[in-house]
């Protein structure tokens, strides 16, 4: 999610899924000329909703940026675990003998 919103008539019938990226619910909207139903599905809310129905979700924000540290420090943690295989890889080629060459 970049730039999490809240959908606020859709959070206010019990919905705590109607979050969207901010500039994908705005193009909904500008394509229903103004408003649109929630894309949600099951979502309680059966009307439209409109730019002006939208909150920033901040909740969210601080989740998916939680999210992306721990992703980005997973990635780190593989990427040196890689890197020691592959020089513990190359220790071991140092005295392979060439098998290619036939005397």
């Amino acid at each position: 999610f970049e730039n999490p919103m809240r959908s606020t008539p859709c959070f206010q019938r019990g919905s705590s899924r109607c979050v969207f990226s901010k500039d994908a619910i705005h193009s909904l909207i500008q394509q229903g000329r103004g408003g649109a139903r929630c894309p949600t599905v099951g979502c309680p809310y059966g009307g439209n909703i409109t730019a002006g129905d939208l909150k920033a979700c901040k909740d969210t924000e601080r989740k998916v940026k939680r999210w992306l540290q721990a992703d980005a420090r997973e990635r780190m943690r593989r990427d040196r675990e890689a890197d020691v295989i592959d020089d513990e890889v190359e220790d071991a080629d140092d005295g392979a003998m060439d098998c290619t060459q036939i005397d």
